[in-house]
């Protein structure tokens, strides 16, 4: 066999293109000196991903040049994504007319910036735009005040790193009609309401609320995410979510001197109540859990929930809060319990020194001294409690039980132990041990 024969060449244009829309574009261009065959592949491709990372050169100019230049020399074929990744102390947004022309279906922006920079309103008038993803971080959080929004196609929008203020939100879900999955990440919330009929999935990650309510009210809603602390989840209150069916909220834990005794209130658990798939992983501070337990009693029946995973501090010498789910989920027929979730955080935090025993840790706050500003964790210890047997109720059937914990916590059977005493009947228990 010939092992000069060029077979890759041989291959058709669709799938040339194809291939080359993995890479690069910096190094998809450069195919282009292969030979004629290869010369106008790349300006067909159906993703231009431009990485000031990867360019090799710290001239934001020429970097700009190439961005310019690609899109103009790229053929009229269509484009399916546009990526634009970098650190600069002021970004060139020359290149956003060029590909808006393009009607591309999805625009990323991750970019960092030391001065505050105002997005061109190119951005926010394509119509063919589908996803939009705007991620800009800077010192102090970015404003985006684009004069309007006309964003008809637009099904997906990620804001990372921006201060959205009521003005903007009002012209999101004006100009966008068609919004349908909102994801915010790490962002300054300066607003009351999260308000839409069409929304069908919500994410908050790591958001500030700076107003003492965000009420968030969509009857559509299908999925929602939030991950926040545990002082900053008493702001948010539900409304208006009876179509929804997943649910994941993640607290974390929060200042020593803050009072989290009333960490959720009824109105947010009612709000959950019709979901058929709830995850729950949170700090399970004592103070907080008759509360807990008084909250989901107070929504009443979970109808609709199947399938439950919780991840918690102590859960194995403190059942109370998951028997109060289980008395409270008729149709339940599987529950993840995930004892590992909070060990992994706090050796995370502590490094190699997290000897502690995983019952021992009840909570870990960031210190930052005067001269050491790394971050360090202050660990409290609690007496092991031993496990309480004394049972008010039991379910007949769960069908799946699966348990997640490490070797050397030695909690897996201590959980069935305790599950035994409030189920009947287990048919499938899966262990997970790492």
């Amino acid at each position: 066999m010939n092992r000069r024969i060029d077979r890759i060449s041989s291959l058709p244009d669709d799938v040339l293109t194809h291939i080359l829309s993995f890479l690069r574009t910096r190094d998809a261009v450069r195919t282009c000196i292969l030979s004629k065959r290869w010369r106008n592949i790349w300006a067909s491709v159906s993703v231009l991903n431009f990485d000031f990372h990867f360019f090799n050169t710290d001239d934001v100019h020429k970097f700009d040049q190439f961005v310019i230049g690609a899109l103009k020399n790229r053929g009229s074929s269509d484009l399916n994504t546009l990526i634009y990744r970098g650190s600069f102390s002021k970004p060139s947004m020359r290149w956003l007319p060029s590909a808006a022309r393009l009607m591309p279906l999805a625009i990323i922006i991750d970019i960092t910036v030391l001065d505050k920079y105002r997005f061109p309103n190119s951005v926010f008038s394509c119509a063919s735009l589908e996803n939009l993803e705007l991620c800009y971080f800077t010192y102090g959080k970015s404003v985006i005040r684009p004069k309007s929004i006309a964003l008809p196609s637009l099904k997906t929008l990620r804001l990372g790193y921006i201060k959205l203020e009521e003005n903007l939100v009002q012209k999101i879900f004006l100009g966008c009609p068609a919004l349908e999955n909102l994801k915010l990440y790490e962002c300054e919330l300066h607003i009351t309401e999260i308000s839409s009929d069409i929304l069908k999935e919500l994410a908050l990650d790591d958001c500030w609320q700076y107003c003492r309510r965000v009420q968030i009210s969509c009857r559509g809603l299908v999925s929602l995410f939030i991950r926040t602390s545990m002082e900053r989840i008493r702001d948010i209150v539900l409304e208006n979510t009876d179509s929804l069916e997943n649910a994941c909220i993640s607290l974390y834990g929060c200042d020593q001197k803050v009072n989290v005794g009333n960490v959720l209130n009824s109105n947010f658990l009612s709000g959950l109540s019709n979901t058929r798939n709830l995850e729950l992983y949170f700090c399970h501070l004592p103070e907080c859990k008759e509360q807990w337990v008084k909250d989901i009693s107070n929504c009443g029946i979970f109808n609709n929930l199947k399938i439950l995973k919780i991840g918690a501090w102590n859960m194995v010498n403190d059942f109370s809060l998951v028997a109060c789910f289980l008395e409270h989920s008729p149709l339940l027929e599987q529950l993840t319990l995930r004892l590992d979730r909070w060990r992994d955080i706090i050796q995370e935090m502590l490094g190699q020194d997290a000897s502690l025993e995983f019952e021992q840790l009840l909570r870990v706050k960031e210190a930052c001294g005067k001269k050491d500003r790394q971050r360090r964790g202050v660990i409290q210890e609690i007496p092991r409690q031993d496990v309480s047997f004394h049972v008010s109720f039991q379910i007949d059937y769960l069908d799946t039980v699966n348990i997640s914990c490490r070797k050397e916590d030695r909690l897996a059977s201590k959980m069935v132990s305790v599950l035994g005493h409030h189920v009947k009947t287990i048919r499938n228990i899966n262990i997970r041990e790492r």
